[in-house]
Order: structure tokens, then sequence, then C-alpha cells
């Protein structure tokens, strides 16, 4: 296993708004962005979707870390991801949370010591203890996997019309 650095989950971390509003930029001029973002495909899940579920990924990383680093040996729970299948808000609004959070744990990842990511954390439903670095990696892998999922979304919504 390559060891990845914290600090450049940071650097991911601050790349995805602008990963995930260059996909919806892209968008065809002939039809809606906000439409094409939430039209669902055969697997019932839309782009904005993935958007708003790598939101609350990063969201949920940064206030498991917080966990992790504050309590001596914590459970920790594995974290949501689930995309929603009814998503609100407009693409803007979902880019700018999804900025606000990524901001945050990525401030909180520059924030850490080195010693500090060694710190481990038993994870729940009987998977092994991880590292803070670890978690934060498994964060930021979940959150690509939605830029992924809605980059292939749109490629079947167009698709599809």
């Amino acid at each position: 296993m390559t060891l990845r650095p914290p600090r450049d989950a940071a650097v991911a971390l601050r790349s995805l708004p602008r990963r995930f509003r260059g996909l919806f930029a892209a968008l065809e001029e002939d039809e809606s962005p906000e439409a094409l973002a939430r039209r669902t495909v055969s697997d019932g899940t839309s782009a904005l979707g993935h958007l708003i579920a790598a939101s609350r990924v990063v969201a949920e990383t940064h206030r498991t870390l917080a966990e992790v680093l504050t309590t001596d040996d914590p459970l920790i729970a594995p974290i949501a991801d689930e995309t929603p299948l009814d998503p609100s808000g407009t693409i803007d609004e979902r880019v700018s949370e999804l900025g606000w959070e990524t901001d945050a744990l990525a401030d909180r990842v520059d924030g850490v010591s080195a010693d500090e990511w060694g710190r481990r954390a038993r994870a729940g439903g009987g998977a092994d203890a991880m590292s803070a670095a670890d978690l934060v990696w498994r964060g930021v892998d979940a959150a690509v996997a939605h830029l992924k999922g809605a980059e292939r979304t749109l490629i079947e919504a167009r698709q599809a019309r």
C-alpha cells in the first residue's frame, strides 16, 4: 500500500468544488444544466444527488476526524455514503455547500500535527482499526467516487435524451 500524505488529501479536497463545477459547466447549451443534473439514470441516481452525497461524506469525515483527534480509542461508525434520490437546491447552491465542507475539512487537515495522524479509531461493523490519516483518505476517496459517479450519470442522462 502506498502511503498517501494527509496534506495531499487537503489539496484533493480543495479541488472537488472546481471539479464538480466543471462537470456542470461543460453541459450543452440546448438543455438546462439544472434539468440535466436532476435527471435520474438507470440506477435511480442523478448528478445533483452525487454532488450532495459528496458534501455529506466530506462533512461526516470532518465530524469523525474531530472525534478521532479528541477521544482516546473511539469507536466510529462507517461513513454514511448514500446518494439522495430526490435532491433539492440548485447546482450553484450545492457546489457552494461542497466548497464550505471541503474547505473546513482541508483546514482541519492542515492543522493536524504529524504525530496526531497515527491516532487510531476502532471502526464499527467488524472493520479493522484505522488511523486518522486512513479516515481522511477514506472520505476523500468516497467524495471522488461521487464525482466520477456524477460524470457517469451525466453521460448516461445525455445519451437518454
